[in-house]
């Protein structure tokens, strides 16, 4: 059972989300531009995949916000009991140039930000000229 307000899972008996005060659905609603149904795996091409669930979230907006229908995957595959945390966004054939743009946009953006932050290397940094300290008075 899910909230469809805050999607928190709930084990089944539950019906009602306290934080939210509504009634639980059995399935989430698929949110605006992924339609599971209407998107045939057979169909998709895959534009993103990777660990990074913030990064998918992101690149999921994005594909949200320019109209571009897609589905994410996540295989459930065990290994010595660990989950796979690999994602993997897939769009229609249609489609792929302009998504792989979006994500490629993004990925462009993210570097310059980077750049932006970045430290100068210890040998880029202007240093004060060296001072003579030999007229130094400590008690003036």
């Amino acid at each position: 059972m899910f909230c469809p307000q805050c999607k928190a899972e709930y084990r089944s008996g539950f019906t009602h989300c306290p934080d939210c005060d509504v009634d639980l659905a059995e399935h989430l609603p698929q949110p605006n531009g992924a339609s599971d149904e209407h998107l045939p795996d057979e169909n998709l091409r895959e534009v993103w995949a990777g660990d990074d669930e913030g990064e998918c979230n992101s690149i999921c907006d994005r594909l949200k916000e320019a109209g571009i229908p897609f589905k994410v995957t996540q295989p459930d595959l065990q290994f010595l009991k660990h989950r796979d945390s690999r994602f993997s966004i897939g769009v229609l054939p249609n489609n792929y140039d302009q998504a792989s743009g979006l994500i490629d946009k993004e990925a462009t953006d993210g570097e310059e930000e980077q750049r932006a932050m970045e430290l100068p290397a210890e040998d880029d940094v202007v240093t004060a000229p060296d001072l003579d300290h030999n007229d130094w008075d400590p008690d003036n």
